[in-house]
């Protein structure tokens, strides 16, 4: 029974890590940095941002972007959907200026050009798989993992309670403790009339 109490100790131990973890950095490092997490769905970036990666946007002023900088950018105006890729090119020329950019991975540049307004921010950082677990834990399969996860640790729980191997500390109210044992047995008041 030890193996299995250490084993449920251990594995609800890792969940909460786990969780605080992603907790921490899906939420109290955004808001105290001002970041934006974000979770990279491709592989464009690839080997510098893995696919499943989040990343930390930090919001800057368009105008101190440089060649090199890795940034996010939305799509088209009223859409959900953002690319995060490296700027190649500065276009102070056109009307808005506008950056040229090209995910690590792909061949060329990408076809449209960014104007400054559709700029999100600079990558600040970025963090490994995290993405993929945060994928996992709300998804449908993370739900009935979590759920799988609960189970054990309830019949675990049980199970421990069933099988312990002092029978003195399973004797609980109302049941019968050691006979041998003065301090154990109580005088009751007699009760009714005597006969």
């Amino acid at each position: 029974m030890k193996v299995l109490r250490i084993a449920t100790t251990l594995l609800t131990t890792a969940v909460l890590v786990i969780g605080l973890g992603l907790v921490a950095l899906l939420v109290i490092v955004p808001r105290a940095t001002g970041t934006i997490p974000l979770t990279v769905y491709t592989g464009s970036m690839e080997p510098t941002i893995a696919t499943g990666a989040v990343v930390l946007i930090e919001p800057v002023d368009p105008a101190t972007l440089q060649v090199g900088d890795v940034i996010t950018y939305q799509v088209a105006p009223d859409v959900d959907e953002y690319i995060t890729h490296r700027i190649i090119t500065i276009q102070p020329g056109t009307d808005p200026p506008s950056f040229v950019t090209k995910g690590d991975n792909n061949a060329g540049e990408d076809l449209d050009p960014v104007p400054v307004g559709a700029v999100r921010g600079k990558v600040w950082i970025d963090v490994p798989y995290v993405g993929t677990a945060q994928q996992f834990v709300t998804g449908r399969a993370g739900i009935a993992t979590m759920a799988v996860l609960a189970g054990l640790v309830l019949l675990g729980t049980v199970l421990k309670r069933i099988f312990r191997s002092d029978p003195d500390e399973a004797a609980g109210p109302g049941q019968a403790a050691d006979p041998d044992d003065p301090e154990a047995t109580m005088v009751l008041p007699r009760v009714g009339h005597r006969s």
